[in-house]
């Protein structure tokens, strides 16, 4: 997955956030750092599959409508035997 650096940043940032707030854990920002790389590069890969299936699904769907639109547009006609 492909981040900028501020997007990197940023992530680390709410991270260490996180941690601070909710678990009471401190955390400097290097290891912060690491840790949004990892979770980036383990589990951002997952989110991206699971955005394309999402994406998928809904655009089959907008397929299926139009399809259905089309179908209804058809003239019959006697060459159609």
């Amino acid at each position: 997955m492909n981040l900028t650096q501020e997007q990197r940043t940023l992530i680390a940032t709410e991270l260490r956030q996180f941690l601070e707030d909710e678990l009471d854990v401190h955390v400097g920002t290097f290891e912060s750092a690491d840790l949004a790389d990892f979770v980036v590069d383990k589990i951002g890969p997952w989110i991206y599959n699971q955005g394309v299936l999402d994406t998928r699904a809904k655009l089959s769907g907008m397929l299926e409508g139009i399809q259905d639109e089309l179908s209804l547009l058809e003239k019959s006609s006697p060459l159609d035997r």
